[in-house]
Formats: C-alpha cells, sequence, structure tokens
C-alpha cells in the first residue's frame, strides 16, 4: 500500500489498477492515503490470467512475459505465445488481441479440425508481438524461429542469434 501512497504523493496518481490477488494491498494504500494525505484514491482488480492447469501467469510463477525488450525479447515473446497450450489458445486470442469474435470463431473452426498445425497459437503469437513490438521484430522473431529450427544458424545476424540464444543454458 505505501507505493501506492508514494506515487499518490509524487505523481498525483489516484487509480491502481490490479491483479485479484493484490486487493488488499491495493487498498490498503488508498486507506494510507486517505489517513495520511486526505485525498481519495481508487482501485480496480482484474482477474488474474490463469493457463488450463490453473498456473497464473507472473513474477512469482517464473513465466512473466514484458513488454520491454530488453526483459523479454520479442522472439522470447514469440515462442512464449507459440508454446501455450492447446486448451489455452482460443481463450488466450480473446483475451490478449484485438481480432473480432467472429475471426476468433473461424480460428477455432480450423484449430480444432488441424490441431497439429497450432495455428491458433501462430496467431495468437503474431498478434501479440505485432502489436507490441511491430511487424518488423514480428517478422525478425519467425525468421529466428525457423532458420534455429532448420539447424541453419549461419543465416542469422549476430542480433538475431543473441535473441534466439538468450535463454539456452550454457555451462
Amino acid at each position: 500500500g505505501y507505493d501506492f501512497y508514494v506515487l499518490n504523493q509524487e505523481h498525483a496518481v489516484t487509480l491502481q489498477v490490479g491483479g485479484s490477488d493484490q486487493w488488499g494491498n491495493m487498498t490498503a494504500g488508498t486507506e494510507l492515503i486517505r489517513r495520511k494525505a486526505n485525498k481519495t484514491a481508487h482501485v480496480i482488480t482484474v482477474p488474474l490470467i490463469t493457463d488450463a492447469t490453473g498456473k497464473k501467469f507472473g513474477k512469482s510463477e517464473g513465466n512473466a512475459v514484458w513488454l520491454d525488450a530488453d526483459k523479454t525479447s520479442p522472439y522470447e515473446m514469440y515462442q512464449f505465445w507459440l508454446n501455450v497450450m492447446d486448451a489455452d489458445a482460443i481463450r488466450f486470442l480473446k483475451i490478449f488481441t484485438f481480432l473480432s469474435l467472429d475471426e476468433i470463431e473461424d480460428i477455432r473452426v480450423k484449430f480444432e479440425t488441424t490441431p497439429h498445425e497450432r495455428l491458433a497459437q501462430k496467431i495468437l503469437a503474431k498478434e501479440v508481438v505485432t502489436f507490441v513490438h511491430g511487424q518488423t521484430a514480428y517478422q525478425e522473431a519467425v525468421k529466428i524461429t525457423e532458420q534455429l529450427f532448420a539447424g541453419h544458424i549461419k543465416s542469422l545476424s549476430a542480433k538475431e542469434l543473441k535473441q534466439g540464444l538468450s535463454n539456452v543454458p550454457n555451462y
């Protein structure tokens, strides 16, 4: 709650948005602001995003996806969405993209017919990476993926190679 108070004092922040698991901490912040600064502040909570197994997304689970390319490269972001479970793909298209429900329904029908093609995951990865990082970053992520998995490592630039190998364990 104290962080909300500090943001209120230093930057006039009056609204905090967070996951429903943070309700107590967030309302403690509004109470602190009311008592110490005699001001009104508000909170909005949103449901936690979980996968089909009930595991939540986030730092504490070790599966946070950052919008900052220095924390999660476009390639890593692409791989994250490309590798979501089949059971999550359509739901995540509804949550994380701006595709219409009709478009998502068309994708669902094709996806259920040929799940091995991973159409829903490919579209999810494309939509999210393009929205966050742009078309060029998306195309680079696809190129890195295709070249790494085909074993054509020499066709990648040093920058692309660094992105593609950033999470590979080294000893």
